[in-house]
């Protein structure tokens, strides 16, 4: 089962809303590109200090994402569902980091 699911993460998962666990919180996310270009995107922000949310986070507590946690959340191709997934995620979600904006629905 975890081969599967290593092989879901890694090559096939795309227009997804994920969940990653960070120290004992998690935060929340969607793409329509395979999970694993998202994972190297996040890994990207956190080696040059990019400004996003996640990598913000990570550097500024030193707080590390542990992608083996990592949860597909639901799968969609709509990204106005897919947003809307994320939002309710995130709203639903104890110990959640994510700066609510005005492009998630609330």
């Amino acid at each position: 089962m975890e081969n599967i699911l290593s092989t879901l993460l890694n090559v096939r998962a795309r227009y997804i809303a994920y969940r990653v666990v960070i120290a004992t919180k998690s935060t929340l996310g969607e793409t329509k590109t395979t999970f694993n270009t998202r994972r190297k995107e996040h890994i990207n922000y956190i080696k040059h200090y990019h400004p996003e949310k996640s990598a913000k986070h990570t550097l500024d507590l030193d707080h590390r994402m542990n992608w083996s946690k990592t949860q597909i959340v639901a799968f969609e191709n709509d990204f106005r569902k897919r947003r809307f997934i994320e939002s309710f995620f995130v709203n639903s979600t104890p110990n959640v980091i994510y700066e609510k904006s005005s492009n998630l629905f609330p």
